[in-house]
């Protein structure tokens, strides 16, 4: 009697646990089905505003490569999740540093792997004399290392403020 009592006590725990493992399951289902929603509205905001700003930089402000417009656009939707108008913000003034350090440095030493190395260093330390924070010397350093290893070595300016402008469509869309 008692080793049946014991299989029927383990079979209702096997059961129970079954249980609230097909709840959970349903439940982790339908937050991912939520979360899914929700990105897909971010992936279709990070899509549109990559091509509205290449075709921005490309149509209106003549850009012949329009790289960094639609990098930046998306880097904008990505970071402004939550509190978009200050995060916006903080990508473009980082795009716009690294734009800068990388063009300034690349027509004064050309390219190389030693100039790319002091090209982010210095976009990081400008960010850091800014803020300090994580996202504006993410942006800094990151389209630091894009200007000076995408770029030929004799370019010609490529103001920061062109870069800030293209982006601008992406903030003006978040709102």
């Amino acid at each position: 009697m008692r080793g049946q009592r014991d299989t029927d006590d383990e079979g209702r725990r096997i059961e129970a646990s079954l249980q609230r493992w097909r709840q959970l399951s349903a439940t982790t289902g339908q937050i991912r089905i939520r979360q899914l929603r929700i990105y897909s509205i971010l992936a279709l905001q990070a899509g549109l505003a990559a091509a509205l700003a290449w075709w921005f930089a490309r149509e209106v402000l003549g850009n012949e490569e329009p790289t960094f417009a639609p990098i930046t656009a998306v880097g904008i939707v990505a970071a402004s999740v939550g509190e978009r108008v200050r995060r916006s913000l903080t990508v473009l003034a980082g795009v716009a540093i690294g734009i800068a350090a990388g063009d300034v440095l690349l027509m004064v030493l050309g390219t190389g792997p030693w100039q790319t190395g002091l090209i982010v260093t210095l976009a990081v330390i400008v960010a850091v004399a800014l803020t300090g924070r994580g996202v504006l010397l993410t942006q800094a350093g990151g389209t630091a290392v894009l200007i000076a290893t995408l770029s030929p070595p004799h370019r010609t300016w490529n103001s920061p403020s062109s870069s800030t402008r293209r982006s601008g469509v992406r903030l003006v869309s978040s709102w």
